[in-house]
């Protein structure tokens, strides 16, 4: 199994929502990373910025523009593989 800092999905229907929910929760119950960041884009996130919440997700982008950057920011030092 290997490490991973960022996990990023795209959402474009609505169709989705539900498997992405339950698939966010399973890899974050099966990631080695307990810090693991989950972040979502797409065409529906650019209708619905309150999907955040909704799937429990740390950070919606609606554009790629400063992506890199403010994840890069959001990682905990402690983040490095043990």
């Amino acid at each position: 199994m290997h490490w991973f800092d960022v996990l990023g999905l795209s959402l474009n229907t609505e169709r989705a929502l539900a498997p992405l929910a339950a698939m966010i929760e399973e890899f974050r119950v099966q990631s080695k990373n307990r810090a693991l960041l989950v972040v979502v884009g797409g065409g529906l996130v650019k209708q619905r910025p309150d999907l955040a919440n909704a799937l429990a997700v740390d950070a919606v982008f609606t554009t790629a523009q400063g992506a890199p950057e403010t994840l890069l920011a959001r990682l905990p030092e402690a983040a490095a593989q043990p």
